[in-house]
């Protein structure tokens, strides 16, 4: 279960690129338990990037996840001998890449879990755009008197 600093950290995080970096946040306040303490007490100089801190090989699935799920490109894709070739990731196989995405399903949902209240309501919404069908859901609730709809 995360800690209200480590939702916090995470929703900072992923607010401030626009990506994915919040769950990288999660994972080093999980490997790291006073990094918030020491990135607010180091000066702007000291404190580095948080890329430091994260394991080499969760920086690559997560890399390879980032690439392949933007890219709309099949699993299969990173065990394509020309993908390996020129990419500067390091190797990796599909039962590693399902592996890491259900960790980072576990992780959203914890997320979501732990920002939504008891009481919420849903917004379901979806179209077609040729051969191809989306849909959006929104949880809509109430932070200090201010409406939050997050996509789900």
């Amino acid at each position: 279960m995360l800690t209200p600093a480590q939702v916090a950290f995470n929703r900072a995080a992923t607010n401030s690129t626009g990506s994915c970096l919040g769950i990288i946040a999660v994972a080093v306040a999980h490997e790291h338990p006073n990094y918030e303490r020491l990135m607010l007490a180091a000066t702007t100089g000291e404190r580095g990037s948080i890329i430091n801190y994260v394991h080499r090989s969760f920086l690559n699935l997560f890399s390879w996840l980032e690439g392949m799920l933007k890219n709309n490109l099949p699993l299969s894709f990173c065990e394509n001998e020309a993908a390996r070739r020129y990419s500067n990731l390091d190797p990796i196989c599909v039962k590693m890449l399902i592996s890491g995405m259900a960790t980072l399903t576990c992780a959203v949902k914890r997320i979501i879990g732990t920002e939504l209240p008891d009481r919420f309501g849903l917004i379901l919404d979806g179209w077609t755009h040729a051969s191809e069908h989306y849909i959006a859901v929104y949880a809509r609730y109430e932070v200090g008197g201010v409406k939050t709809p997050p996509a789900l």
